[in-house]
């Protein structure tokens, strides 16, 4: 969100105005495609969590689980951004996204702009279906447990749950809104329509990060837990320097 209000301003500012429009014609690509890149990488990002919440909890003990804790972190993160490549590659294709002379506001073609909110559009209801799935039968699961612990996380759990779907959902209907608005060519609507991408990116990058470190017990310890760990490093360093300083 930062990045997006920062090149927003950068690209209206006099002083590099020229800049921008010099570069158009790859420039207002770029951003263009990086701001459906960046909503896919958190897409996907919400699913690849709730599928790991499945098998972890569901599929605890069984081959799959074992498969799962066998892949490196660095070839899930791999992943999440080379199918987000792969997503936002049909639109990045031409080189149709240019700025406007005039609030130097990208202007993006009607062909381009419909085959970008298609993708965000049935990406969205797709993840959005698998990762609904999952926590519904984790929820299922959890509620068939006779242990009193389970139990008690599942109201927790649930509340996990509300903040990477209400993310997706944000998307879903922010792309249909888009759709629509540049059907009927309203276009006064559709400006003030777009302001709500960086509530979408905001809401996407750190609710649920913050919901599952505050809602989840085991994952605040391991962060605390590294977190004291890299403390105490830093306090033994420091002495050690100091007395290296003392006995010089």
């Amino acid at each position: 969100m930062l990045l997006y209000d920062f090149f927003g301003c950068l690209r209206k500012s006099k002083t590099v105005q020229d800049i921008f429009w010099n570069s158009r014609l790859w420039l207002g690509n770029v951003m263009f495609g990086a701001g459906n890149y960046t909503t896919y990488v958190r897409c996907i990002g919400i699913t690849l969590i709730s599928v790991h919440r499945y098998v972890t909890i569901v599929q605890c003990r069984t081959k799959l689980e074992k498969l799962l804790d066998s892949i490196p972190s660095f070839v899930l993160v791999m992943l999440q951004w080379c199918v987000a490549l792969v997503m936002v590659a049909p639109i990045m294709r031409s080189l149709d996204v240019t700025f406007n002379k005039k609030d130097m506001e990208l202007v993006i073609p009607q062909h381009l702009a419909a085959l970008a909110n298609l993708i965000s559009f049935i990406s969205a209801m797709v993840l959005f279906l698998i990762s609904i799935l999952c926590y519904i039968l984790l929820l299922i699961h959890v509620s068939r447990a006779s242990i009193n612990r389970v139990k008690r996380q599942e109201t927790r759990l649930a509340i996990q749950v509300t903040a990477p779907i209400f993310g997706l959902l944000l998307v879903f209907i922010y792309n249909i809104g888009q759709h629509f608005l540049r059907q009927i060519a309203w276009d006064t609507f559709l400006f003030s329509w777009t302001e709500m991408f960086p509530i979408n990116n905001l809401v996407m990058s750190c609710a649920p990060v913050w919901t599952y470190f505050f809602f989840n017990t085991d994952l605040r310890r391991r962060v605390m837990a590294l977190l004291t760990i890299r403390r105490q490093k830093t306090g033994a360093e420091m002495m050690q320097q100091r007395q290296h300083s003392s006995w010089n």
